[in-house]
């Protein structure tokens, strides 16, 4: 592998410095390029250096300690101390005594700068390994600690010329604090992010969405260092109105649907982080014609709403202003305990206000639509409340009217997160009147949860039979709604490893002429054990028949022609028989 550019290997190292603070020293404070100077926070120099010199600076304490470390593009990490003071060939001899314990380096020498009366005294880590392993070797090292034990006992410098540094009396150095390491934080990460959605993605010209693509759609997608996703990338998606995701459970699809959310929200939901500050997404929509390019920390959000498994439980009626974090617009998906927002109360608002009661008949008639086995839905009087009648599957009659705390699961999935979804829309742009009018994202993790398989395959088209302006992405587990897609969607297959982490291939296959076997045994879902266990081979055939009704058939077929069989050989020995009598 040829070596990492100058810009590629701070890229490199700012990654590796945020996740060892999140991941294991929250308190870790680092120095990083303050301004633009020169405009070098726009080529990517996020630690000082000069962009001549193969290499550059970080610190772990604050201006004017001595000591750097200095990260070479050549696989070299070297502590530095800057003496920047003359005729020190003396005090030299004494510093190199004060350290001669450090442990994790070799001295190298003390090194006179051309034009200036500087010397510098390096240590170079001794292991042959890595970069980022040589950083993690040394924050993790014993030497490390000594430095900071002498900045923390100021004392432990006096009888070293250290204390003459800058002309003082007594060295006076300390730690970077919290606040300092923010300020560089948020400058870098503002620079990066933007140098990230300028160049990340190929360019694209205004287009507007032919007849079956939906105006808003994700486009491209790029995702750093967020939970088990260590780097990957989708770009150019067709504007479909799906996109599923499959995969083993543990592998990922969560993670990348949490993911894509964040692309389209940013980090932040109301006061809740949703990523540390080492996670990059960067992602760019269809928004109608125009295309709109997102950074996890400025994103400009389309309508959107997303789902986790979790999706029965919905809240009381409450004012907007009354709503908690667990009904933010992130809880559902991030989250076990949300409660989704109750359609129920608007309903019940939209019934008794003439201006909108077409929107309360809009809504209505929408889950009818979803849900067929739903005859009536209606707003009682009487009790002030909303009522379900299901239906007898026999006779197609509605039966005793029932809340929505006494109909089945598969009924309550689809009420609770459409509802949620509809009130979320409505609030976004308050000039929509109906489900139809919604233009936007909606995510859902686990669809295919708690319907029973006929409705599996209905509710892909169903939903976007009623909202045809949503891209829909969702994860599933089964194949029966794959079934069910409408023409053109997008399949991802998410995968999982111990050395690239959670992946993402995009499979390029037509489900049209699939049968659920078919489909299992695809890399869709790679399904590989399709026979029963209690399946005999020395006694049985598998059927292979499309449908039930046919293996039925040709089982009784196959009886018949084995008795005939049977009968036919009878016959022959008769006739033998007979024949020799």
């Amino acid at each position: 592998m040829p070596p990492l550019s100058l810009i590629e290997l701070q890229d490199n190292v700012l990654d590796f410095l945020l996740r060892y603070r999140a991941e294991t020293e929250p308190d870790l404070r680092f120095a990083l390029r303050r301004s633009n100077a020169a405009g070098l926070l726009n080529e990517g120099h996020w630690f000082m250096n000069s962009p001549t010199e193969g290499y550059f600076t970080t610190q772990f304490w604050s201006f004017p300690a001595p000591f750097v470390l200095n990260i070479f593009t050549d696989g070299r990490v070297g502590l530095f101390c800057d003496l920047q003071q003359k005729n020190l060939e003396k005090e030299s001899k004494n510093l190199f005594a004060a350290f001669e314990s450090f442990q994790g380096f070799e001295h190298v020498g003390m090194f006179k700068r051309p034009f200036r009366r500087t010397f510098l005294v390096r240590w170079y880590l001794k292991d042959s390994l890595d970069i980022l392993d040589k950083m993690r070797a040394f924050l993790k090292s014993d030497d490390r600690r000594k430095i900071e034990t002498a900045i923390k006992n100021k004392d432990a410098w006096s009888y070293n010329p250290l204390n003459s540094l800058l002309g003082n009396e007594r060295i006076n150095f300390d730690f970077i604090d919290e606040t300092e390491f923010q300020s560089m934080l948020r400058t870098v990460m503002e620079f990066r992010e933007k140098r990230q959605k300028s160049n990340l993605f190929p360019p694209l010209k205004p287009s507007k969405p032919k007849s079956g693509e939906v105006p808003i759609s994700l486009e491209s997608l790029f995702i750093h260092n967020f939970q088990g996703i260590e780097k990957t990338e989708l770009v150019g998606l067709p504007r479909a109105p799906w996109i599923f995701l499959t995969g083993n459970n543990g592998y990922g699809k969560s993670c990348l649907l949490r993911a894509i959310f964040i692309g389209f929200n940013g980090k932040r939901d109301g006061d809740t982080e949703l990523a540390n500050g080492g996670t990059d997404i960067v992602l760019r929509y269809w928004d109608d014609e125009k295309v709109t390019t997102n950074s996890s920390a400025e994103a400009h959000s389309p309508s959107l709403a997303a789902y986790g498994p979790h999706r029965l439980e919905i809240t009381d009626e409450i004012s907007k202003e009354q709503r908690t974090d667990r009904s933010s617009a992130s809880f559902s998906l991030f989250k076990t305990s949300a409660h989704l927002l109750n359609i129920e109360g608007y309903l019940r608002d939209w019934y008794t206000d003439p201006k909108r009661k077409s929107r309360y008949t809009s809504v209505v008639k929408m889950f009818k639509s979803l849900m067929p086995g739903i005859g009536d839905i209606f707003f009682d009087e009487d009790s002030r409340r909303i009522l379900y009648c299901e239906k007898d599957l026999e006779t197609g009659d509605n039966l005793p009217p029932l809340d929505f705390l006494k109909l089945a699961s598969g009924f309550k999935n689809i009420i609770a997160f459409v509802g949620d979804m509809c009130v979320r829309f409505f609030e976004s742009n308050p000039s929509w009147n109906t489900p139809h009018d919604f233009m936007g994202i909606v995510i859902i993790d686990e669809l295919d949860l708690h319907l029973h398989p006929i409705w599996q395959r209905q509710l892909p088209a169903l939903l976007s039979k009623v909202f045809p302006k949503i891209q829909f992405i969702a994860s599933t587990h089964s194949p029966i709604p794959i079934l069910g897609a409408p023409k053109d969607s997008i399949l991802f297959k998410v995968d999982r490893t111990k050395e690239e982490g959670i992946t993402v291939e995009r499979l390029d296959i037509d489900v049209s002429t699939l049968l659920p076997n078919t489909i299992l045994t695809s890399p869709i879902f790679g399904f590989q054990e399709i026979f029963p266990e209690s399946f005999n081979d020395e006694k049985q055939r598998i059927t292979t028949e499309t449908t039930y009704e046919g293996a039925v058939l040709n089982d009784v077929l196959d009886q018949e022609l084995l008795d005939l069989a049977r009968k036919s050989n009878k016959a022959k020995k008769f006739l033998s028989f007979t024949q020799q009598a």
